[in-house]
């Protein structure tokens, strides 16, 4: 994202919130390059402490400012990186298969994808435990706040309390709670997104056969320990 300091300066001062509808804080300051472009932002949050975030993390939309958690950002951006990864690496393969492609280079770039791949996987397999760790985390948060919301209302029914009291207090638990129950979906939901990435690879890697040669006669028990597996048929790494 290369949000740049005349597009973004308008937000300087603005309350931000979270995609919940929770006050954040306040957008306090934009940091830029020498090109003006945005490399963070600072905001003031509520309880006096500062927060510098990714630029990447704050949209602006008809209904305010608004900013994203860490992981939503980061399992939109690994989506994306994937989806493509692998759309170029099923690309080059057919590119092989109709022979628009030289097999050196063919060779050379199927390496790359398949690095890129790699990393990619890798990074998934990060993300995934920490949508774990986010889910459990507020787990423990509805648990928490279930917890003071009954013992409001058993306050309340003794008298320890006095009703307007416990109007305020219930209504801030319960839009706690639905705020947390929609980052629970989301958070689900990217769970399952990220999951059902698969790292596809080209199976069409090509038997190497002596110019000039074609092999016409059938495969025997004999022969077909001479002749090399096919992607297929060989073990996953």
């Amino acid at each position: 994202m290369n949000l740049r300091m005349d597009a973004a300066r308008h937000i300087l001062g603005r309350t931000i919130s979270d995609p919940y509808g929770a006050t954040v804080g306040k957008i306090v300051g934009i940091s830029t390059d020498v090109k003006s472009r945005v490399t963070s932002i600072e905001v003031e949050l509520g309880s006096g402490q500062f927060l510098n975030c990714s630029p990447s993390q704050v949209v602006v939309d008809e209904k305010g400012v608004k900013l994203l958690d860490e992981w939503k950002v980061e399992a939109e951006s690994l989506r994306t990186e994937f989806n493509l990864a692998v759309k170029r690496m099923n690309a080059l393969s057919e590119l092989h298969k109709q022979g628009d492609i030289q097999p050196e280079i063919y060779e050379d770039f199927r390496r790359n994808h398949d690095i890129n791949l790699k990393e990619l996987e890798a990074r998934r397999e990060a993300l995934t435990k920490k949508l774990c760790s986010v889910s459990a985390r507020l787990d423990e948060q509805v648990r928490e706040l279930e917890i003071f919301l009954a013992t409001n209302k058993m306050q309340l029914a003794s008298g320890e309390i006095d009703p307007q009291a416990y109007k305020i207090a219930v209504d801030s638990i319960e839009g706690g709670l639905n705020r947390t129950f929609s980052a629970k979906r989301d958070v689900e939901k990217m769970s399952t997104d990220i999951a059902s990435l698969k790292d596809s690879r080209l199976g069409d890697r090509p038997q190497q056969m002596p110019v000039g040669r074609e092999v016409t006669q059938p495969t025997t028990p004999e022969t077909s320990r001479l002749l090399p597996l096919s992607f297929a048929d060989r073990r996953p790494i």
